[in-house]
C-alpha cells in the first residue's frame, strides 16, 4: 500500500493526477483514519498502481493513440 504522494513518484505523475484517476475511478484507494471533520489518508494497492501503469500510462501522446488505434506494435517501422 501506498500513499497517494508515494503513488505519484512511482507513476511519474503529480499528487494532484493521483487524486483526479482516483475520483474518475481509475485507480481504487483506501481512506484510512479521519473523521467527520477530516479526509483520511489515501493509500492505493501496488497492484492497482500496476494496473493503472499499464493501462493509462503506456501509450501516452497522440501519436502513440493513433499507433495503438491502427494496431501497430513498437517495432513496426523501426530499423
Amino acid at each position: 500500500m501506498r500513499t497517494v504522494a508515494q503513488a505519484a513518484h512511482h507513476l511519474g505523475m503529480t499528487a494532484g493526477a493521483v487524486r483526479d484517476a482516483i475520483a474518475k475511478g481509475k485507480l481504487t484507494a483506501v481512506r484510512v483514519g479521519g473523521g467527520e471533520q477530516r479526509a483520511g489518508l489515501l493509500l492505493i494497492a501496488d497492484d492497482q498502481i500496476e494496473a493503472y501503469r499499464q493501462t493509462y500510462r503506456d501509450r501516452r501522446g497522440k501519436y502513440a493513440r493513433q499507433r495503438t488505434a491502427r494496431g501497430e506494435t513498437d517495432d513496426a517501422g523501426h530499423g
